[in-house]
């Protein structure tokens, strides 16, 4: 009910690498420059020279944000969902930096022998922008998301000791215990609305979406279901409290059901493809 929504393991331990992508792609292209290997008229050789020197100094810049992303990357996984604010701000620091050098990079005068060099290369700087940008997302959202989650477990387990309750052996016994429970419901409802006031603010990066949505509609369904039950108790409708019962089951276990599995997996497989996007451009860059 409560599941911190984060990156799988194999996904974070694939995004420790991308920040040699770059790297590596641009390195091949200045070892191809220095052997010759451009196959053109002295100066469009040169031109093309003058061009990958340009690459190289942007390259030898982007070093060091890239390792940063990589580093908050692989720590993610390693210590689950508990990023730092420093890490936050290392993150959004890095993001500019990339940003900057991604400027530097179009502004480079690329001759035509470079030209789809150059569209590559620009092409795999952005996607490491992008992915920058949505892992900042998931480390500004986790903590806050994580945070407001846990008054659930205390307060749901709460409410279970006062519904299992059933020691009243006379009408006005029982009439207290419906009067306890309705109210126990009505605290535990007002603790759903703290959480939901909490979580909907928040802004969710994709690979988070599914299940910050699932979560959403857990609770509003647990918080109409307590108040449901509770007002049928208060009224003495006992007919009713079985179904209510099992709406508020229902609810406090939505987020394990399958569809939001689904939704789940192909979220985190479209980050995959994003990953796999920046290998197939590493690749087409170095050729």
């Amino acid at each position: 009910m409560a599941a911190v929504v984060g990156v799988a393991p194999a996904r974070r331990a694939g995004a420790s690498r991308v920040a040699a992508l770059v790297a590596v792609a641009l390195a091949g292209c200045i070892a191809l420059a220095a052997c010759g290997g451009s196959g053109h008229p002295p100066s469009a050789a040169r031109a093309v020279s003058r061009y990958l020197s340009g690459v190289d100094a942007v390259e030898r810049s982007l070093a060091s944000p890239l390792r940063s992303v990589s580093r908050v990357t692989a720590e993610l996984g390693v210590r689950g969902s508990h990023p730092t604010v420093a890490e936050a701000d290392g993150l959004m620091a890095a993001l500019r930096r990339i940003e900057i050098l991604r400027a530097r990079l179009a502004d480079l005068r690329a001759p035509t022998e470079a030209a789809r060099l150059r569209s590559l290369l620009l092409e795999l700087v952005d996607s490491e922008a992008t992915l920058t940008r949505q892992t900042a997302a998931l480390v500004a959202f986790l903590p806050p998301f994580s945070s407001a989650l846990a008054a659930i477990s205390p307060a749901t387990s709460r409410l279970a000791r006062e519904l299992a309750d059933n020691r009243g052996t006379t009408a006005a016994a029982v009439a207290a215990l419906d009067a306890r429970k309705a109210a126990a419901l009505r605290s535990f409802r007002a603790t759903i609305d703290g959480v939901l006031a909490r979580l909907l603010p928040l802004r969710p990066p994709p690979v988070s979406l599914a299940g910050w949505r699932a979560q959403v509609s857990s609770l509003r369904g647990m918080a109409a279901a307590a108040g449901a039950l509770a007002a049928a108790l208060s009224s003495g409708s006992v007919r009713t409290v079985p179904a209510l019962l099992g709406r508020l089951e229902a609810a406090a276990s939505a987020t394990r059901a399958l569809t939001v599995q689904r939704a789940q997996r192909a979220a985190i497989r479209s980050y995959d493809a994003r990953l796999a996007g920046l290998s197939t451009l590493a690749v087409a860059a170095q050729q």
